[in-house]
């Protein structure tokens, strides 16, 4: 009973903070000026730490626990030539459920592995009056099928457009449409979905204050 009770309460925990250890983070970037006094900037950064998944008995082979590791390797760039930005990034990392990589997906417990994923995005805004920015790009999130289980998510990528406008010093609106397409692995008989799709439209209200 007391084993039960212990899974239980462990269980309920996150893995981060199960682990003990305090996943370290850093960033590094440099600067380059262009025309115009506008700077151009580099970066690179990434994350590494350790998880703790905590299991019911009988679960993951009969162990009650089983560390595994988090990390990512991020590059970025920024170029601002007036009126237009250009910004990207890409990575590469595993177990990236906490960060938002992976599309979710940090650990198969089916398989006792961490998820490996690598992806990134782009986007171009471009402003044709100072209070009005144009904004398109695209991006991939893409888990490594060795990692995933039949019906898993596989790949997601994204097409967005925004526009934003603001009001006044205080006040911005916006309107972005959006479009993401999920692969899926190796679909079952079952549910026989190889591919999903969402569209969405929203429209936000920024106040600074």
């Amino acid at each position: 009973e007391h084993d039960s009770v212990e899974a239980a309460r462990n269980a309920a925990t996150d893995d981060a903070q199960a682990s003990h250890m305090p996943n370290a983070q850093g960033r590094l970037a440099i600067g380059i000026a262009l025309a115009d006094l506008q700077k151009a900037e580099f970066g690179v950064s990434g994350h590494y730490g350790q998880e703790e998944a905590d299991y019911a008995l009988g679960d993951n082979n009969g162990h009650g626990n089983t560390d595994y590791e988090t990390y990512s390797m991020v590059a970025d760039l920024r170029i601002p030539i007036d009126p237009i930005e250009f910004k990207g990034e890409v990575f590469r990392g595993r177990n990236l459920d906490s960060y938002r990589g992976g599309i979710g997906q940090g650990l198969n417990t089916t398989l006792d592995k961490e998820i490996d994923s690598s992806g990134g995005w782009v986007a171009l805004t471009v402003r044709p009056v100072a209070d009005l920015a144009l904004s398109g790009g695209t991006g991939v999130d893409d888990p490594y099928n060795k990692a995933l289980n039949a019906g898993d998510r596989a790949k997601n990528f994204i097409k967005f457009v925004n526009a934003t406008y603001d009001i006044n010093k205080a006040l911005t609106i916006g309107l972005e449409g959006q479009e993401i397409i999920t692969d899926f692995y190796n679909p079952t008989p079952a549910t026989n979905v190889h591919e999903g799709k969402d569209e969405r439209v929203a429209v936000s209200v920024i106040f600074k204050f």
